[in-house]
């Protein structure tokens, strides 16, 4: 057997040791390298702001009932220490340093999980003879093995569980009708040399290792989610998942404009002559020259993992506003310095899939920000002015000047595409006609097998919602939804939110069950940030104090 590791192989297996002895840190000495040891509070800025609103509107509340506003009152380094401790109760207090000991382990080994997927998809952890074994994979069997720890103790999410376990169901379900009705006329996999001419012939759908390593990632996502339900059921936890995903996106914008200086000033690819030898070079990985990928295999990655970026930086945007965390005009104007970086980078990349992804977001922008009493005016408004002058420029000499003429370009060839898939011929020989064709054969698989699909991991459209219902049909996209909303408590304030996240996956790429990933938090952020929209007797300021105050109850019944 020959195994090879990468050098970045090394440096994430160190990184994965430290999380334990990080964990055991925090679970002995809870104040160890905390701010209030270092003199300031134990609360960030931005906690500070929450806790003194609610506590304001608490007191108002409790002191119209007659009641003691003493109990609202909670110091911060209490506060902290009880949602850190389990609770679940446990026989001996070894039991319980133990438990607890896990539980602060996985928060940090969840959270790593997250980083290793959004930082990086270059690459590889190893290569074992011809099989490669990712980055994401070696952090999340580190995230499942503590999973099944936690369940032992049942710190686990019973709702989220039972969602997630009628969509195994409906998978192995999808398995069985699979193995015994085979979709008989075969799928095809490589759409490039399909649209090009060559004779890539049709793959026979049956029960084999790639559909079964698919089957074992929803496992891994149904067992990590339903217990990170449970570890960060408190809000304070979730909004640290949420403010690590921001802090890591901040880092990836300032590399974004480090890219693009080095390779404008200096003409250097670092992609192929860093990052391909530190990350371990792939079949998959292409090193573009006048291209921008950042820290992902090619550029369409590139715009799916940063628009995610997007999407958190809308919603901190959102929640600032409605809900005024935010502690001064500062933090507004750098939050929306970061939000508009994101779409300069994505716009700036070239990816065809990033256009799209830069019109969604200013949609979003505009209908969840601007204006949420005038979204007809703002938003609908953008989409026409934005037809308007992407028509009016493309029929002048700006177009050369501003150097847009590859977007149009590939602009022209997706809509002389479409048109020619419509009409019943094959499509254009170009990147555009080959998503095209893999969409509508997509389609022809789901119109096929309805109900549970041709084969989980068979349809790799270039869409990946068209992509589940081709492989794991109604029964399996809906549970998976279902999945998401029952980890992120969706409700109707944030399933429009949702609705366009959904939209962006239909727009570009598959990633397979990568997706699974960062699609539930990023829902679950939603629900945070935008549960306080302004509206009602609230008036501009958002909640009244006896709103608010009502509300209080529900969040500690929760932590």
């Amino acid at each position: 057997m020959s195994i090879q590791l990468t050098p970045f192989a090394w440096v994430l297996g160190a990184m994965i040791c430290a999380l334990p002895v990080a964990a055991f840190i925090k679970t002995k000495y809870p104040a160890f390298l905390s701010s209030r040891a270092r003199g300031r509070g134990r609360v960030s800025a931005h906690e500070d702001c929450v806790s003194a609103r609610e506590n304001m509107s608490a007191q108002g509340q409790v002191s119209g009932q007659g009641q003691a506003s003493a109990s609202v009152e909670e110091p911060a380094f209490e506060r902290e220490k009880r949602e850190e401790s389990p609770t679940t109760p446990y026989k001996s207090a070894e039991e319980s340093f133990f438990a607890r000991f896990i539980e602060q382990w996985f928060k940090l080994a969840f959270i790593f999980e997250l980083f290793t997927f959004m930082f990086t998809n270059l690459g590889y952890f190893a290569k074992v003879n011809e099989r490669f074994v990712g980055y994401d994979f070696v952090a999340s069997m580190v995230v499942f093995g503590l999973s099944l720890i936690l369940l032992r103790y049942k710190k686990c999410d019973t709702r989220v569980l039972i969602v997630g376990g009628a969509l195994l169901f409906s998978i192995f379900l999808g398995v069985l009708s699979c193995a015994a009705r085979p979709y008989k006329p075969g799928v095809i996999m490589d759409f490039d040399g399909y649209v090009l001419g060559f004779d890539v012939g049709f793959v026979k759908v049956k029960p084999s290792f790639a559909m079964f390593k698919t089957a074992f990632v929803v496992v891994r996502l149904v067992v990590n989610f339903s217990v990170a339900a449970k570890i960060f059921g408190a809000r304070a936890e979730k909004m640290k998942i949420a403010g690590a995903l921001l802090w890591l996106g901040r880092v990836m914008v300032v590399y974004g404009f480090f890219e693009i200086v080095v390779k404008k000033s200096f003409g250097v690819n670092l992609t192929e002559r860093y990052y391909n030898p530190f990350f371990g070079e792939t079949p998959h990985t292409f090193a573009l020259v006048e291209r921008y990928q950042g820290l992902y295999k090619e550029p369409s990655h590139y715009a799916t993992y940063f628009s995610f970026f997007g999407f958190l930086a809308l919603l901190k945007l959102v929640g600032d506003r409605n809900k005024m965390y935010s502690c001064g005009a500062v933090a507004a104007i750098a939050d929306n310095v970061f939000f508009f970086a994101i779409v300069f980078l994505l716009a700036y990349s070239t990816s065809f899939g990033a256009y799209l992804y830069v019109v969604l977001l200013l949609f979003m922008y505009f209908w969840f920000y601007v204006s949420p009493k005038g979204k007809f005016f703002w938003a609908w408004g953008f989409l026409l002015l934005a037809a308007a002058a992407f028509i009016v420029v493309g029929c002048t000499s700006l177009k050369t000047k501003w150097n847009l003429d590859r977007m149009y370009e590939r602009a022209s060839s997706f809509c002389y595409s479409l048109f020619r898939l419509l009409k019943g011929d094959d499509a254009t020989f170009t990147s555009e006609g080959a998503r095209l064709t893999s969409a509508f054969f997509a389609l022809k698989y789901f119109a096929a097998r309805p109900l549970l699909g041709i084969g989980l991991s068979y349809v790799e459209s270039n869409t990946t919602t068209l992509s589940l219902l081709g492989s794991v049909g109604l029964a399996g996209t809906a549970l998976l939804v279902c999945f998401y909303a029952a980890f992120a408590r969706t409700s109707k304030k944030s399933a429009f939110f949702c609705v366009c996240v959904y939209f962006s996956m239909t727009t570009l790429g598959w990633l397979g069950f990568a997706f699974a990933t960062i699609i539930p938090v990023t829902f679950m952020y939603a629900e945070i940030m935008l549960a306080g929209e302004k509206g009602g007797k609230g008036g501009k300021r958002g909640r009244t104090a006896k709103t608010a105050g009502a509300k209080i109850p529900k969040e500690k019944e929760a932590i």
